[in-house]
């Protein structure tokens, strides 16, 4: 009777969503909504992309929109019929959004399917599930070690030779993490390690899990499960401890951006980030870039971020041709070229366009064509899991005990993970009720949390 009543208020609202819900095609501007903040380079970087394609396509007006919210923002907007035309998507979000009895994304296949030669191999298998195309890859952003190497030769180390395992990686910072005027204070650390925020830890434990062939999730029992308490998963947390040694004290409690300011200050001698902030890193002049460190006798490799467009299942007539046309603008070979140039001499984006990998107009660009490189040498692994384990709300519960450990490490490891998988494996039960599916209790958060009747019943079922 429960579930009854359950299946008819879902019904009534996405009907009534459905119902004041209707375009006007030959008017209206067609709306992309992106992930990037406004005075972000990559946001720069999309709004030349949008400015050729108008050029080309002079019918077509585009309104491009900034940062958009969470990902349970947007399935309620797909449910209402309401959120843009276009849609950009990170990895995970991708997988979450395209499950078929989601029904939240248009199939892409009959248009875009010939475009697959074309795209990276692994970026393209990203969009696909169930034999079915339901986004378009257009971007990268690979994740890479940058390293300074006037720090290296100050301190001994040869600035030719990053390291390349795991132990390289502790043996180096802590060489590097030392005082270099003699007031008897460290004032250089090795590593610019970021924990603050529980999505920066998670993607780095996932990370490093990945390398170990350790998915930071698993399906037990038809459920999701963290792989948190297990002998690789403690091998990773010993890991971070022991970088997180090497790190400014005050760079533990940062995010990427400001472990990134570290580096830039000469503070740290060594960070991970992306091609935005490698090109963006004006006051270091000699500055090496390497594969993120692997386990031992393991090769190094670069985790890529890919980004993508893709359009909600509702988009019909006029405005999914469109929509259509821009897809295949900005992933093809002009829209790949202005990614691939960038912006003010910044470049924040990698094409995922092959043939544009291989440009000659690398070639004066060493850091930026270690980018390109790395995504060249990619590992076509499919990693999925939910999107919404990294929003704060839900994360917080397990990513805390590890974070708690950075701080104090007299924390015993294995009853860190131990607790931190239970706490996980809580949180996720209740937002997912089996595979692929979502639980009752997170459909009608999503459905009713901008509805007046029953803002407070979504209150409630939010905080539980």
């Amino acid at each position: 009777m429960r579930r009854t009543i359950q299946l008819i208020m879902l019904a009534v609202i996405l009907a009534a969503g459905f119902a004041g819900c209707s375009r006007d095609e030959a008017n209206s501007p067609l709306v992309i909504q992106t992930l990037s903040p406004a005075n972000s380079p990559e946001f720069q970087v999309l709004s030349k992309v949008v400015e050729a394609f108008h050029v080309e396509n002079p019918d077509v007006q585009i309104i491009l929109k900034a940062e958009r919210l969470n990902l349970d923002y947007v399935m309620r907007s797909i449910i209402a019929r309401n959120c843009a035309d276009v849609i950009e998507l990170a990895d995970s979000e991708v997988g979450f959004l395209a499950v078929p009895q989601r029904a939240a994304l248009a199939s892409l296949t009959a248009e875009c399917v010939s475009l697959a030669p074309e795209i990276n191999q692994r970026a393209w298998s990203l969009s696909i599930f169930e034999n079915n195309i339901y986004a378009l890859p257009w971007a990268a952003q690979p994740l890479l070690l940058l390293y300074n190497r006037e720090a290296f030769r100050a301190a001994g180390l040869p600035d030719d030779a990053p390291p390349a395992t795991w132990d390289d990686m502790i043996r180096i910072a802590t060489a590097l993490t030392r005082d270099t005027d003699g007031d008897g204070t460290i004032d250089q650390f090795g590593f610019a390690l970021a924990a603050k925020r529980s999505a920066v830890l998670g993607r780095k434990l996932a990370l490093f899990l990945s390398m170990l062939e350790v998915p930071l999730l698993d399906i037990r029992d038809q459920r999701w499960a963290f792989n948190l308490d297990r002998r690789e998963t403690h091998g990773v947390v010993q890991f971070l401890l022991a970088l997180q040694k090497c790190a400014p004290p005050e760079c533990i409690v940062t995010d990427d951006e400001r472990a990134l300011e570290q580096f830039a200050s000469g503070r740290a001698a060594m960070v991970f980030t992306g091609p935005a902030g490698a090109t963006s890193v004006h006051s270091i002049a000699d500055i090496g870039v390497a594969p993120i460190p692997s386990p031992r006798g393991m090769d190094t490799v670069s985790e890529p971020a890919f980004r993508f467009f893709a359009l909600p299942a509702f988009l019909q007539g006029a405005r999914r041709d469109n929509a259509i046309r821009f897809l295949k603008f900005v992933s093809g070979r002009d829209g790949q070229r202005i990614v691939s140039r960038g912006t003010e001499g910044v470049y924040p984006l990698v094409p995922v366009r092959r043939r544009m990998l291989q440009d000659h107009w690398y070639a004066d660009r060493p850091i930026f064509r270690e980018y390109v490189l790395a995504l060249q040498k990619a590992p076509n692994v499919r990693h999925y899991y939910p999107a919404f384990i990294w929003e704060p709300k839900y994360s917080t519960q397990w990513i805390g005990s590890i974070h708690n450990l950075m701080l104090h490490s007299q924390v015993d490891v294995t009853d860190m993970c131990e607790v931190a998988e239970a706490k996980g494996n809580q949180a996720l039960s209740c937002l997912y009720t089996d595979i692929g599916h979502p639980s009752t209790t997170m459909i009608l958060g999503m459905l009713l949390v901008g509805g007046v009747i029953f803002v407070s019943v979504a209150y409630i079922v939010s905080q539980r």
